[in-house]
């Protein structure tokens, strides 16, 4: 690999990062804005009663049962958070298929949502475990997902599948046909890149009613290379 596609895979590895990184602050930031707000809620209720009102016990109760369900999206949006951050522990490294796919169709629902499309993650029970680079996979299977997104129309739904292979797994995203999704010629070519990266490959297949599939085929394992 040349040195302009080493170039072209690290900053777009940035973007990838920032991108997930950005949407899930976001979602966070939304969890604190609106334990803020009924927490300010719940402080009228409570001036209200030095004043002499009443208390409405079953608003409090409502408030405060609001209050803890926003607590737990906000811990989940972390460690979801936490969990993308270490996939860049390691170059190479082992990981669970099913979980790293699960994990990345988590993270790109915010998009789906933002353009009205549903994102079904239909995994399989029996994982497959795979030698590799979770970041980069994530990454190539977010491009998929981003692609098949902008191609699709309000309540189309985009599926994200995977199977065992002789010598790997493939996964597969699949909603509308690419046709003319923006930047989608760019983003396939780069994609190409990433893949031949992770020693795998990508394929295209057309499906009838203007579906299509995005099939990425990844190797069970990637032989790291030898310092010299």
């Amino acid at each position: 690999m040349d040195e302009k596609e080493n170039r072209l895979l690290r900053e777009q590895a940035l973007s990838f990062f920032g991108t997930i990184t950005a949407s899930l602050s976001h979602e966070i930031n939304n969890s604190v804005a609106i334990i803020t707000e009924l927490s300010g809620l719940q402080e009228d209720l409570l001036l209200g009663a030095e004043q002499g009102r009443p208390i409405d016990n079953g608003k409090m109760l409502e408030l405060s049962q609001r209050i803890t369900n926003q607590v737990k999206k906000g811990r989940e949006f972390i460690k979801r958070l936490n969990r993308f951050a270490h996939t860049v522990d390691n170059a190479i490294t082992d990981y669970d298929l099913r979980e790293v796919l699960d994990q990345l169709a988590a993270l790109a629902q915010r998009f789906a949502f933002l353009k009205g499309v549903n994102l079904e993650a239909s995994l399989e029970k029996e994982s497959v475990k795979i030698r590799g680079n979770p970041f980069g996979l994530q990454q190539a299977v977010f491009i998929c997902i981003r692609l098949v997104i902008d191609a699709s129309n309000k309540n189309e739904t985009i599926s994200v599948t995977f199977e065992k292979e002789e010598q790997g797994a493939r996964i597969l995203i699949t909603g509308r046909s690419l046709n003319g999704a923006e930047e989608k010629e760019s983003k396939l070519s780069f994609l190409t890149i990433l893949m031949k990266e992770l020693c795998g490959a990508i394929e295209i297949i057309s499906l009838d009613n203007e579906q299509q599939s995005l099939a990425l085929h990844i190797p069970m394992s990637i032989v790291e290379s030898q310092p010299a």
